[in-house]
């Protein structure tokens, strides 16, 4: 079942669905949240889409592979089941050892912790993962929670509103806001104006503004005082998202995403996505 919000924007349409996708690099499989389509171009790319649940440990980052989605005249509600975790997998024979494993962790959480240190870090894990052909996979978990989202359009964009249920101890409750690497290229964060690579993986700011120069799209968030919020953008080979998460220790978290433009730039067209304030597709 897919759903169809009428941004009011011209060409620019945001869908919801209760099916894994759309399917691109490594997060193939996984729900998403909502998909953006400027003109009949998909723009979310490798990204999980505006307003997808996370939780995550100090050793584990679950995502979800199954959701069940519910719509009224006012909003679209989808429950999202954490029922997968990523895994680094070692694809050099022999090399497969939870030691090796750990490292590769234990470099993403220095990664997301020490910014200053990013660029010097994804080298280093480009170059580790060519050397070990490493990557990333989903593998299925017995479900650990669930979280319940809901999506009110406004006129600025989207009221989004998570409700996240587990028994895991201390979790770190995360809600991305993500669309393609390709599209979202430019960011303002407190003020700097920063473009392409010089966005890196996990940026803290007080203030955050993603920019598409292809679209003339850009999205911001407002709200949600008590997470941190993080800006980034990865394009690599096997990567290419670009977005603006939360991260808290609170189980409700809501916050206002706003969509604008900054001036129409004509996309290419893939196929027409169905236009309706809230409608079946």
């Amino acid at each position: 079942m897919k759903h169809a919000i009428d941004t009011k924007m011209k060409g620019l349409v945001l869908e919801l669905s209760d099916e894994p996708g759309p399917d691109f690099l490594t997060t193939r499989g996984l729900q998403k949240g909502l998909v953006a389509y400027n003109d009949g171009d998909c723009l979310v790319q490798e990204g999980l889409g505006f307003g997808a649940p996370i939780l995550g440990t100090q050793t584990e980052t679950y995502f979800s592979k199954t959701a069940s989605l519910q719509a009224t005249e006012e909003c679209l509600v989808k429950t999202f089941k954490f029922d997968c975790a990523s895994q680094i997998e070692m694809g050099a024979k022999g090399l497969e050892s939870p030691a090796l494993r750990y490292g590769f962790e234990a470099l993403v959480g220095l990664y997301m912790r020490v910014e200053r240190l990013q660029p010097v870090i994804l080298k280093l894990q480009r170059g580790l993962a060519r050397s070990f052909n490493a990557s990333c996979r989903f593998i299925d978990v017995e479900p650990v929670g669930q979280a319940r989202v809901t999506y009110w359009p406004v006129e600025a964009g989207m009221r989004i509103v998570s409700e996240f249920e587990t028994a895991i101890k201390n979790p770190q409750f995360i809600m991305v806001n993500e669309q393609g690497a390709d599209f979202f290229d430019r960011a303002e964060l407190d003020g700097r104006e920063l473009a392409g690579d010089g966005i890196t993986g996990w940026m803290s700011a007080g203030k955050a503004t993603l920019r598409s120069s292809a679209t003339g799209l850009r999205f911001s968030i407002d709200g949600c005082p008590s997470s941190r919020l993080f800006a980034g953008r990865e394009r690599t080979p096997y990567l290419s998202w670009a977005g603006l998460d939360l991260h808290s220790r609170k189980r409700r978290l809501e916050y206002e995403l706003v969509i604008g433009e900054d001036g129409r730039r004509p996309g290419r067209r893939l196929g027409k996505a169905d236009d309706g304030v809230v409608a079946d597709g």
